[in-house]
């Protein structure tokens, strides 16, 4: 069997592969756990920070004006992208096919749905919105 590991680091992507013979499920999924990607210099840094809002991926915390943000994984994945992405517009496919690995049984309305459960917990209650969309080609986060 074949696994591959991705590794997201600021807009860089680091692809690994392992492979893995003779393996139960169990002990293959408690190798890939315990397996250490080398980051290079400079890319250590786990906290994003836009504006007001902080993502952690060492510790999964997102923090608005240092108050706590409970959210999903998939929901921390996409925010996660979108601060990757930074004042860029990432369109609905490009979305799908990097969070849903653009699953057969996923409709791209999934991303609009998503993006509103977002937007509810990251931007109600603030001044400023950091969530936009661009109408006719995506979203983006911007300060």
């Amino acid at each position: 069997m074949l696994v591959y590991l991705y590794y997201i680091c600021s807009s860089n992507f680091f692809k690994y592969s392992i492979a893995l013979r003779g393996f139960t499920c169990y002990n293959a999924c408690s190798s890939l756990m315990n397996y250490k990607i080398p980051l290079k210099q400079g890319l250590s840094d786990t906290v994003l920070k836009i504006a007001d809002l902080e993502l952690d991926s060492r510790t999964f915390n997102v923090k608005r004006q240092g108050k706590l943000i409970q959210l999903t994984p998939q929901e921390f994945k996409l925010l996660q992208y979108l601060m990757n992405n930074k004042g860029r517009i990432l369109t609905r496919e490009m979305i799908l096919s990097r969070i849903w690995l653009y699953s057969s049984d996923v409709e791209t309305r999934v991303v609009d749905v998503y993006i509103g459960y977002l937007r509810k917990k990251v931007d109600m209650g603030y001044a400023k919105r950091l969530l936009h969309s661009v109408r006719g080609f995506g979203y983006m986060i911007k300060d």
